[in-house]
């Protein structure tokens, strides 16, 4: 799909009109973020309205999307998250777990959780959802192979265990892989799978958005987990409200 540089110069003559335009051909409301990715996101459109011809729609949608989603992750990133949430599970008789990670950027969460969930209970047959709006991020994480940067801690000595060395990146086993499944998706709008989780991952999603859409994300996990499910975040000081009770730092309880 195109848009001409005329239409677009139209709709960028104020942040109201990208922001409907935006919303109408992505599903994405800037304005649920914080208030300078609306403004980002509002140049970029100009910047592509002093272009001549037709233009692609999904240029001026990558380019917007690196001012909306977050790709501050890692394997194992904090590990003391981890370290709880390992605890978490160990104390617990299921033998298989579900899981949903929102907002997974390019995939580290995702399979760390999946490599701590198999370690844990010795089984394979776990099922974690992994959701981002960036479809060029998924496409990373569909890969599965990283480099050095991306492994950040590995504070249960997992890493070894279920990745390889090849062509210079470190890939994910395939016994690891084929347990998460990647999926274009708005945390926002609720959960992408039916039946309620046992753990959710948000870590990249809470502390970039407007109150209002904090409250909608926090309903969002409520609604999305089984009672007594794992809710994971990215800070200890983000305050978790009504329905949930802490359990460790970063880690409550769906009550």
């Amino acid at each position: 799909m195109n848009i001409s540089a005329a239409s677009l110069d139209a709709i960028c003559r104020t942040r109201d009109g990208y922001v409907r335009w935006f919303k109408s051909v992505t599903s994405i409301d800037l304005l649920d973020y914080e208030p300078h990715v609306a403004s980002e996101c509002l140049q970029v459109g100009v910047w592509f309205s002093r272009r001549r011809g037709a233009i692609p729609v999904q240029e001026i949608i990558n380019d917007s999307m690196e001012y909306i989603t977050q790709e501050r992750t890692g394997f194992f990133r904090d590990g003391f998250v981890w370290e709880s949430l390992s605890r978490f599970v160990s104390a617990r008789p299921a033998t298989t777990w579900t899981a949903w990670c929102a907002a997974c950027s390019f995939g580290c969460e995702p399979y760390s959780l999946a490599m701590l969930l198999n370690s844990a209970t010795k089984r394979n047959k776990h099922y974690i959802i992994a959701t981002d709006i960036d479809s060029r991020l998924l496409r990373h994480a569909k890969r599965g192979a990283f480099q050095h940067h991306d492994l950040l801690d590995d504070p249960l000595g997992l890493i070894p265990r279920y990745t390889v060395w090849r062509e210079g990146h470190c890939v994910v086993a395939d016994t690891i892989r084929t347990t998460v499944s990647f999926r274009n998706h708005n945390a926002l709008l609720g959960s992408p799978i039916r039946e309620p989780v046992d753990i959710l991952l948000m870590r990249n999603l809470l502390t970039y958005l407007s109150p209002n859409a904090q409250a909608r994300a926090m309903q969002a996990s409520y609604d999305a987990l089984k009672p007594g499910g794992a809710f994971v975040v990215s800070s200890p000081d983000i305050e978790i409200n009504k329905g949930f009770t802490l359990l460790e730092p970063s880690v409550y309880i769906r009550l």
